[in-house]
């Protein structure tokens, strides 16, 4: 595989994120997978497809990039988010928006430590990862709240991904 590929699957992603999850696309479901939520953008020769599923406060999900309708990265995710409250995920679609927006990798999801003024009481942080890339990555990301001491936390997600295209 040439960088150049790598490259544009990753670029191709910090677009597609933006636009969905983090974004305004809406989402749709299929049919096959019982209350399965998608979403799916499309770029020239390009597919990204996020599928996930939510029962209360558990979610989990997989995002995969085609090219030319063949997978070639995947990321798995799981986590949890405390009365799957909507101010929480407000919250975290502005962070991990805030690192899509300007083209940044940081294992796909949002910057190291994130705070806002419009949430001025909670604060996103990826909690751990591993020093992989594009090509390979893990972590765990987690908000909480501190408008109590000790903070409350309120939504972590676990996090892994690789490339599936041939090296």
């Amino acid at each position: 595989m040439r960088v150049s590929d790598m490259e544009a699957y990753q670029s191709f992603f910090l677009e597609a994120a933006g636009k969905c999850y983090a974004g305004d696309l809406p989402k749709t479901t299929i049919a096959e997978l019982p209350k399965s939520k998608v979403y799916r953008y499309e770029k020239r020769n390009l597919l990204y497809l996020d599928v996930y599923y939510t029962n209360g406060e558990s979610s989990g999900g997989q995002t995969t990039i085609f090219w030319d309708s063949v997978p070639v990265w995947l990321m798995q995710y799981h986590g949890w988010c405390k009365d799957d409250d909507k101010r929480t995920l407000s919250f975290l679609k502005e962070a991990l928006k805030s690192t899509y927006e300007r083209g940044i990798w940081n294992f796909g999801r949002g910057p190291d430590a994130y705070t806002s003024q419009e949430f001025p009481h909670l604060r996103y942080v990826i909690d751990e990862h591993d020093s992989g890339g594009f090509e390979t990555f893990s972590g765990m990301e987690s908000v909480r709240d501190y408008t109590r001491r000790p903070s409350d936390l309120i939504f972590w997600h676990r996090f892994h991904g690789m490339l599936l295209a041939p090296e």
